[in-house]
């Protein structure tokens, strides 16, 4: 979601009745990284008419990339989408990004295909140890535009600067509201 105050959370899901879907979530943080955090579904729950899809957040991954690899995801997405357009059928197959230094040592792959005449990317999260699923999510043509945004914020300098200036916003806020808080109770006035 993007509000006036900026960039909050992106998300998309891919759901199915016997509980392997995946979803797929773009998050800032505090100084301006975007990141990312996939989690599996783990089964579905009744709302009334609906059925809805739940998910394993306790067992989600999380990683980021550098300011370099989200340029490269952003430009890798854009000849895409050139190529697509001419028709040329040139594709970069996939984009790999080893990340064997984190926690849980794993590599992310983004490989691009055209399905049924459209630009389709799927992105894999692959474990290198064989306790953690693998985790995987298709995205459509929409999907791929909206994360070749989400990522070129990470590294234009505006934008990050716009950002840090929110974050440092709401902690000035904060601290005004609980100074004025301290004050108030200490001359026994009403917080109203």
């Amino acid at each position: 979601m993007i509000t006036k105050e900026g960039f909050q959370e992106w998300s998309t899901l891919r759901t199915s009745k016997d509980g392997k879907g995946t979803k797929l979530i773009l998050k800032p943080t505090e100084t301006g990284e975007v990141i990312f955090q996939m989690a599996k579904q783990n089964g579905t729950i009744k709302n009334g008419p609906q059925t809805l899809p739940t998910f394993d957040y306790k067992n989600s991954s999380f990683f980021g990339f550098t300011d370099i690899e989200m340029a490269k995801i952003v430009r890798t997405i854009e000849k895409q989408f050139i190529n697509y357009s001419l028709s040329t059928e040139e594709l970069v197959p996939e984009l790999v990004f080893p990340h064997m230094n984190s926690k849980v040592p794993k590599t992310i792959k983004f490989a691009f295909t055209i399905y049924n005449g459209k630009l389709q990317c799927t992105l894999s999260c692959l474990f290198s140890e064989g306790a953690v699923t693998n985790m995987t999510i298709y995205l459509n043509e929409e999907e791929i535009e909206c994360i070749k945004e989400i990522c070129r914020t990470q590294y234009t300098f505006s934008s990050s600067r716009i950002l840090n200036e929110y974050f440092d916003n709401l902690k000035f806020k904060a601290a005004v509201m609980e100074t004025l808080y301290q004050i108030t109770e200490k001359l026994g006035v009403d917080n109203e």
